[in-house]
């Protein structure tokens, strides 16, 4: 199939709205455009905010493909920012590393402001960590938690907050303000459900990616 650049995009999952696909003309190391692609051409477009990895965007038709598995967090660790005069540049670079998949971001419901990052091993936080500073010149540490799993919670809202939650457990929201409860250990996980029977208890990967 060939398309003309610079279509309008009429289907997107979370925007039903026509958006104008702006391609670079130019750039350090991109020549110049073709006014027509082609099937199997690779192109890129500025995001003007709205799209996450895993999207598909069509000219035609509505369709979906899959989206990218989630991954079940297997580490947690509090993500210290230590340049404080630098708090926009703080969320803005850690909303890009979540939206791009390599860690996912918890916020404790117990006051505490500094995100708990999950992820299935230590080299995503050393990459939350070089990449805040190379890309948005911000420092900061990274210090291990001793969670042992996470579960997506969900039921009635009176339900989820009345729930019996273990003493080493601490209920958080993810990245799209989802109930998740991180365990201190499986023991506690398995207790936890069943002291809860009106709520549902799912991995990352049966909660989904939510719109």
């Amino acid at each position: 199939e060939v398309i003309a650049i610079g279509f309008r995009l009429p289907n997107h999952r979370r925007v039903h709205e026509f958006l104008p696909l702006n391609l670079p003309r130019h750039g350090p190391q991109i020549a110049i455009c073709e006014d027509r692609v082609i099937s199997g051409d690779v192109i890129g477009f500025s995001n003007p905010g709205i799209f996450r990895i895993g999207d598909t965007v069509c000219a035609g038709d509505t369709f979906e493909y899959a989206p990218i598995p989630p991954f079940q967090p297997e580490c947690f660790a509090v993500l210290r920012n230590m340049t404080m005069d630098k708090y926009k540049q703080f969320n803005k670079g850690l909303e890009q590393l979540w939206e791009e998949g390599v860690v996912q971001v918890f916020y404790a419901l117990d006051g505490r402001r500094e995100p708990i990052l999950g992820a299935v091993g230590d080299l995503q936080f050393e990459v939350v960590v070089s990449r805040l500073a190379a890309e948005y010149n911000v420092e900061t540490m990274i210090d291990r938690v001793t969670y042992a799993d996470s579960r997506w919670v969900s039921g009635a809202d009176a339900d989820i907050q009345n729930m019996y939650l273990p003493s080493q457990s601490i209920r958080t929201l993810d990245q799209y303000k989802r109930t998740v409860i991180l365990f201190g250990t499986n023991w506690d996980m398995k207790y936890c459900i069943e002291k809860n029977p009106k709520l549902k208890f799912s991995t990352i990967a049966e909660a989904g990616i939510a719109s």
